[in-house]
């Protein structure tokens, strides 16, 4: 109860446009994160437990793990003149009161709809639209969040989660590279706009209730920004870490912990071009430019595990949506759609499948399917052999630790803003 009191009370400090002094932060009680991943250690029973949390990412660690040039790309598609136009002409089609309750927000892929039934698991109004470059751009964001979380940990944790996605016939966006998220969201604001103003309840402080607490977030800061001007920061304000939210970094955390952005805007007439309270780009960096005229502003985008879609329960997904190649709106890939559909197969005919004794070559062929040039391709056998070996698994000592775990350092499933709080 103090934890989530606290969270909810962002120092004043923490909002100034600039870099802060190792004094400040501390003063506010906030780690500024670099690059160490941080845990948490709570006790599951008398064991003791370590439980990855978060990483940042800064434009230099986004290199080495080899995922620049798509930043490049998703920049470039982003801040395209027609796109930000286009996504908020296809979802005000499909909802008229989009830009009233999530101004300059947008969900890509798959919706959950509530009161739906067996149909609640359907295709959003982006994705109905099968637009290429709204797929491209799933495509490059599920890959960089994928590799971010996938390189952010070394924990057994990490494991545990790969064997989950099997078992659980996640429904994961995007890419058959991508296993740790099911949904992107972008989010665009002008510059010097409130955040609240631009994407509504996301620019406050808040915590993704939602979300599948035991696996992890990734999201991407993509700004563009004038010399003069504070890209931003980033706040995970129940764990007290805070980050600057620089062009090509990001930070892999768990969204189920309040967080907030603040900050960004222009740097007070005492900060010069040469002092150090201004942000600069790291050494060995360059960012690739963007075309003349393109409007500065910010856009951040968050790929992440949405429960129901990552512990999924197949039949609440919509057959017409779901069960024909429509799904490659959300897909985006021939192989991550019948690896899908391979893996829901499996948990759904578990029993089925060891009475048959089942072999990884008879599965493979069931899903295989026929590539634009017409040659017969296969899901990836590996994953056959070790959909068939969980089938069935009703014991999962680790995932039950897991879970134990991150509910016990969790702050709830809705974080509610008090009453003069940001």
């Amino acid at each position: 109860t103090e934890r989530r009191r606290r969270s909810q009370i962002v120092p004043l400090i923490l909002k100034n446009r600039r870099h802060l002094s190792a004094a400040e932060l501390a003063a506010a009680d906030y780690i500024q994160m670099g690059d160490k991943p941080h845990f948490m250690e709570t006790k599951v029973g008398n064991k003791k437990v370590v439980v990855p949390f978060a990483r940042y990412f800064d434009p230099v660690r986004m290199q080495e793990i080899g995922v620049f040039d798509k930043l490049a790309e998703i920049q470039r598609i982003a801040f395209g003149v027609d796109f930000h136009p286009k996504l908020a002409r296809i979802s005000k089609a499909h909802n008229s009161s989009h830009e009233k309750c999530k101004g300059t927000t947008y969900d890509l892929g798959v919706t959950v709809q509530p009161g739906h039934g067996n149909d609640g698991i359907q295709l959003g109004g982006l994705a109905k639209s099968h637009d290429s470059e709204i797929k491209r751009l799933s495509t490059l964001v599920s890959q960089v969040g994928s590799r971010m979380i996938k390189t952010a940990f070394t924990s057994p944790t990490m494991a545990v989660l790969e064997r989950r996605w099997i078992i659980d016939a996640s429904l994961t966006i995007g890419s058959e590279d991508n296993h740790e998220v099911s949904s992107i969201q972008i989010n665009f604001s002008m510059l010097n706009q409130d955040l609240v103003d631009a994407i509504k309840e996301v620019g406050k402080v808040h915590n993704d209730g939602k979300d599948d607490r035991a696996r992890f977030t990734a999201l991407l800061f993509l700004p563009y920004f004038p010399k003069d001007h504070f890209p931003s920061r980033f706040l995970i304000t129940t764990a007290r870490l805070t980050c600057t939210a620089c062009p090509f970094s990001g930070v892999v955390f768990t969204g189920t912990h309040a967080h907030f952005a603040t900050a960004s805007g222009k740097y007070e007439s005492e900060y010069g071009p040469d002092s150090p309270f201004r942000y600069r780009c790291p050494s060995g960096i360059q960012y690739p430019p963007l075309p003349p005229g393109t409007k500065y502003g910010r856009v951040a985008i968050v790929s992440y595990p949405k429960r129901i879609l990552m512990r999924l329960n197949p039949s609440a997904m919509r057959p017409a949506d779901m069960e024909t190649d429509a799904a490659l709106a959300h897909h985006c890939t021939e192989r991550n759609m019948q690896e899908f559909r391979l893996r829901v197969y499996v948990k759904t005919h578990a029993s089925l499948l060891h009475a048959a004794n089942t072999t990884p070559d008879s599965l493979i062929t069931t899903f295989s399917w026929l590539n634009n040039a017409g040659e017969r391709e296969y899901p990836s056998r590996q994953l056959a052999i070790d959909a068939l070996r969980y089938a069935g698994l009703a014991d999962d000592p680790e995932w039950e630790e897991l879970n134990a775990a991150v509910e016990k350092i969790g702050c709830g499933a809705k974080f509610p803003n008090e009453k003069g709080k940001p």
